[in-house]
């Protein structure tokens, strides 16, 4: 597995954008989309599963999301959980 060493995701209105601090350079524009996401909250990697998990707080009224990407910011699938989700346990 490879780390996502001396990167990091910067939030914009439109997605996520993949920066690498070593090299001083933006990686992608567009490294996740947030068009299917109401209202980001969070997004939290999780080393051992190489996957990036971005909290949709869904207007901070209704029940949110969990949208799971590859580390590589191609989507995986969405999970429908409780109000305003902010953090995930993994458990190996």
């Amino acid at each position: 597995m490879e780390k996502m060493e001396n990167q990091l995701l910067v939030y914009t209105a439109e997605s996520v954008l993949l920066y690498d601090m070593k090299m001083n350079t933006i990686l992608s524009n567009s490294f996740i989309s947030l068009q299917d996401i109401k209202t980001l909250y969070r997004i939290q990697y999780i080393d051992n599963a190489s996957q990036l998990f971005v909290f949709d707080a869904n207007a901070y009224t209704n029940t949110g999301y969990i949208h799971c990407f590859s580390k590589d910011g191609k989507f995986i699938q969405k999970y429908h959980v409780g109000l305003n989700p902010n953090s995930l346990i993994y458990y190996e």
